[in-house]
This record gives C-alpha cells, sequence and structure tokens, in this order.
C-alpha cells in the first residue's frame, strides 16, 4: 500500500488501515523494537504508544510519501523513551544471535557477528541494525534518525570497520 494513501487514510481517522499496514510489516517492525527492548511485552507497549502517537500527530506529517520513515522515528523514539523511563541500558549482552545483522547462511558467521556487534558502540550498533537487518537506505535511516547524510555514511563506514576489527580479518 502506498504510503500516500495510508496518510490520507490515517488522517480520515481510518485506524483499520494503519492496522493493516503495521500487519504487512509486522515481522521488521517487531525485529526494529527487539533490537532495542529485548522483551516482547515492552515491544507491545512500544508498538501500542507508536500506533497512538501516529493517529494524534498524523496532521503534522508534511510529506505523505514519508510516512514510513516517521513512522519508524516514532517507534524508535518510543523505543528509546521506554528504555529511559526504565533506565535500562541497551547492554551489549542482550543482542542474540536471531538478531544478527547479516544474510549469512552460516550458523557459526551469525553468532560470530552477533558477538561483535555486542562489543561496538550504539551509536554504531544502531545505524548497522537499520542498514543491513531492516534494510533502509543510508537517506532512510538519515530521515528516521534525523541527522544528516553525510553522518549516517561516515559513522556506517567506521562502525563497520570497528565491528571487522573486533570479528578479525577473516570476516
Amino acid at each position: 500500500m502506498e504510503a500516500s494513501i495510508i496518510a490520507r487514510s490515517i488522517r480520515k481517522g481510518k485506524a483499520d488501515v494503519l492496522l493493516q499496514w503495521i500487519d504487512l510489516n509486522r515481522n521488521k517492525l517487531y525485529r526494529m523494537s527487539w533490537a532495542y527492548l529485548k522483551n516482547h511485552a515492552d515491544v507491545e507497549d512500544v508498538f501500542h504508544n507508536t500506533i497512538i502517537k501516529v493517529m494524534e500527530n498524523i496532521n503534522k506529517l508534511k510529506k505523505e510519501e514519508a510516512f514510513e520513515t516517521w513512522f519508524i522515528s516514532i517507534l524508535l523514539n518510543e523505543c528509546r523513551t521506554l528504555l529511559r523511563k526504565n533506565k535500562k541500558i541497551i547492554s551489549s549482552e542482550e543482542l542474540e544471535a536471531d538478531s544478527c545483522i547479516c544474510a549469512a547462511e552460516d550458523e557459526n558467521l551469525k553468532l560470530e557477528l552477533a558477538e561483535g556487534l555486542k562489543k561496538i558502540d550504539e551509536e554504531y550498533r544502531e545505524l548497522i541494525v537499520l542498514k543491513y537487518y531492516s534494510g533502509y537506505s543510508q537517506q532512510e535511516i538519515a530521515d528516521i534518525l534525523k541527522i544528516p547524510l553525510g553522518t549516517v555514511k561516515s559513522k556506517l563506514f567506521r562502525g563497520l570497520r570497528v565491528l571487522r576489527d573486533v570479528l578479525g580479518e577473516e570476516v
């Protein structure tokens, strides 16, 4: 479903269109939230809060075609807010192999990548998750995180270099 159609429908009060869109994108949205929260109940809370904020603030969306990045931005902000409320810190130890950012077929490689991700700074890990796990372009990441495209590019480059150093040259 096209983003502008979704945004227009939500503006008309049709929450079912939003719920259908979320259902179509459920796996990607859930994995993204899980990468932050590592708790099913917290992910559900964040989804509910995000839906409420989207419905309440849909008229603030300036470009209807940017609906998805706007939604993701709200979702990630809700994840961060919940972490702050619970005084949780995204611990690198909480990353699991199933949230590995790769299309690797080899389970050992997935485990190595997950272990490597545990060891890098969150600022790099977040960008790598959005780029390689969730499949967003660098421009979309810049829009979601509200940072310049050049910053996304340089931090992704540095993050991948740090990950490569952590993992060693064999990966």
